[in-house]
């Protein structure tokens, strides 16, 4: 199969036959090209099997040069389902084209890695481990590299699942010794919910990555927030102050400093809002 398209083309060649129910096949080669990324390559053939609702997908492994994404599967035909996947030397740029975010005027520059292996039974239980890492790495508009709005140290995602709690934490150092640090779990038949989240910033820049309104922004972020209650109905308490703010807004000649905010809660649904600026 040849598809030509724009942003995406891709050519695949797979064989296989049919004997007694039961097919066997080769994924032999797997070519995709994206529009603003290097193009990826099937790096070894990959045998697919298919029998009476049970399949298996072995290693399958695309690369576009250094970096290089593999996944693998098995299911019976209970519905029973082993997956797994491996990420090695990924660049955060390539994962923001592919969001469709080329058009941006924000860069991206970091390496993920990471690697995982997931058991789903018939019955939806899930079990296994999955995590994402990254070293190192900025987000900045193209323009101004040298003065990234973004920059992280030791970014690390990490998911523990068994049928009866699933945990993922996540936790990063960021600008000028701010910090992300997450732990939220899932426990039990009702899903209770439980954990806490913390953000603390000592540069403001990074609300740029999310309104073009705001220019040249500062001050220090501190929240922290508890979960409590179930997915169903979450219960979230805690505190977020923005102190130290200063910003300008081009669109209206405004130029503010001196502000302070507070966000209270006490339920995820009402909320206390208190500023000056």
């Amino acid at each position: 199969v040849d598809a030509k398209g724009r942003p995406l083309s891709a050519d695949l060649r797979l064989s296989g036959s049919m004997k007694n129910g039961a097919w066997n096949g080769t994924l032999s080669a797997l070519d995709i090209d994206y529009q603003g990324i290097p193009p990826w390559r099937l790096q070894n053939s990959s045998q697919l099997a298919w029998n009476d609702g049970a399949l298996s997908v072995g290693d399958l492994c695309l690369t576009a040069g250094d970096p290089v994404l593999c996944v693998a599967a098995k299911q019976d035909k209970a519905g029973n389902l082993d997956a797994s996947y491996r990420l090695r030397r990924v660049p955060l740029a390539l994962l923001m084209t592919v969001a469709e975010a080329s058009n941006s005027p924000m860069r991206a520059e970091g390496i993920i890695e990471g690697d995982g292996s997931v058991r789903r039974t018939a019955a939806g239980a899930l079990s296994g481990q999955a995590n994402i890492t990254s070293a190192h790495g900025s987000v900045a508009y193209a323009d101004r590299m040298d003065r990234p709005l973004v920059v992280y140290d030791n970014l690390s995602a990490n998911a523990q699942l068994s049928p009866a709690n699933q945990r993922v934490t996540l936790r990063a150092s960021l600008n000028d010794g701010g910090t992300l640090d997450g732990n939220v779990s899932v426990s039990g038949a009702q899903q209770a919910l439980g954990g806490n989240v913390s953000l603390h910033l000592k540069n403001l820049s990074i609300i740029e990555l999310f309104t073009a309104e705001l220019a040249e922004v500062k001050g220090a972020l501190d929240a922290n927030f508890n979960l409590g209650g179930t997915v169903a109905a979450p219960a979230v308490t805690g505190q977020a102050v923005v102190a130290g703010f200063a910003a300008e807004v081009p669109s209206a000649g405004l130029k503010l400093k001196d502000g302070r905010i507070s966000i209270d809660t006490a339920d995820a649904k009402n909320y206390l809002v208190a500023g000056t600026v």
